[in-house]
């Protein structure tokens, strides 16, 4: 029996059954310290800004957390944390924080400010990058707070001060503040690192999970040029919706995990490029790239070959939004790559 998706002139993805089972090796976002000890990583918390300015209890509750998670994660494959924590299916929601609960007697609220607590530090210290949609339901000021203080405090007074020359409220500085945050903790990257891609990223995965910009965007957008942080002069509005992209940048908009499946899509595309007006290559890259392949991602975290197991390819199709209907070539399931 084959499971096979295709691409028009070229196999895309072809498994027999019980072959190639889902991979973590493939190229990824990954944290500075994906491949550090679980005991080298709790060793360092204490190196963190706020450590110090709490009580010794509340840090030994954060500590105990990390550890948790960590241990919990360690029971998943993978040759680094970032690739244990997809696998482990935690980006997809959280209620993973129920799973790494069980087991201790505490009363429930706190066993979960333990957990919560412990996966803030471990954020705080780049083990793990989470997806939007985690980040989006994670949420806490303490964290926000502290993070301002790991990240680039400099740079971050300054965006405070370009705030206020612009005339933001203080809410409308938190909450694009927060866009920034949470960028640098999908991404990895310092504030000052953040590039143009980056929040076009973001805005994509915006639209597609809520069909909006995400909330403070355009103002962080325009605090990263104001502090020349971007070299654009562009406003987000325009950049977004400026020039062709190329097929590499299409796809690479929906950041897939599996590179081979990228590859695949980036040649598929330029290939198919001549024959379409720019408008339809942005849709099939959206439904390759976007809700197809990043769908298989969501639901099989770890998958790292153009070679699908059988049971994967008959789980997609069993999945509600997979089309019917016959001759369906590279069908667009929903999904996230976010």
């Amino acid at each position: 029996m084959t499971a096979a998706v295709t691409t028009g002139p070229e196999t895309v993805a072809c498994a027999e059954q019980g072959t190639e089972a889902a991979s973590p090796q493939c190229p990824r976002r990954a944290g500075p310290r994906d491949c550090h000890s679980a005991e080298a990583i709790v060793a360092s918390l204490p190196s963190l800004p706020a450590w110090s300015s709490r009580p010794a209890s509340r840090n030994a509750q954060r500590r105990r957390g990390a550890q948790r998670i960590l241990d919990w994660l360690s029971g998943f494959p993978g040759d680094g944390w970032q690739a244990r924590w997809l696998l482990s299916g935690a980006d997809n929601g959280t209620g993973w924080i129920e799973e790494v609960m069980a087991g201790n007697g505490r009363d429930p609220a706190v066993r979960r400010e333990v957990v919560t607590g412990g996966f803030a530090v471990l954020l705080l210290r780049q083990v793990v990058l989470p997806g939007y949609q985690l980040l989006h339901r994670y949420r806490t000021t303490l964290l926000f707070r502290d993070a301002r203080q790991v990240f680039s405090p400099g740079l971050f007074e300054r965006i405070g001060q370009a705030g206020r020359k612009t005339g933001h409220s203080l809410v409308q500085q938190a909450v694009a503040e927060g866009c920034l945050l949470k960028m640098m903790l999908h991404t990895g990257r310092d504030l000052g690192g953040l590039t143009e891609d980056d929040l076009l990223g973001y805005l994509d995965c915006g639209r597609r999970h809520g069909g909006d910009v995400p909330p403070g965007l355009h103002a962080a957008w325009d605090l990263l040029r104001d502090t020349g942080v971007l070299t654009t002069q562009l406003p987000l509005r325009r950049a977004a919706g400026r020039g062709q992209l190329t097929a590499s940048q299409l796809v690479d908009r929906y950041q897939l995990q599996c590179q081979p499946a990228r590859d695949a899509l980036v040649r598929y595309l330029d290939e198919r490029r001549p024959g379409l007006d720019y408008s339809s290559l942005q849709g099939l890259a959206s439904r390759l790239a976007g809700t197809f392949w990043a769908d298989i991602e969501q639901h099989h975290p770890g998958i790292g070959s153009l070679r699908l197991p059988a049971q994967v390819a008959e789980a997609w199709k069993q999945r509600p939004s997979a089309p019917t209907g016959k001759a369906t070539r590279f069908p667009a399931p929903t999904g996230s790559a976010c």
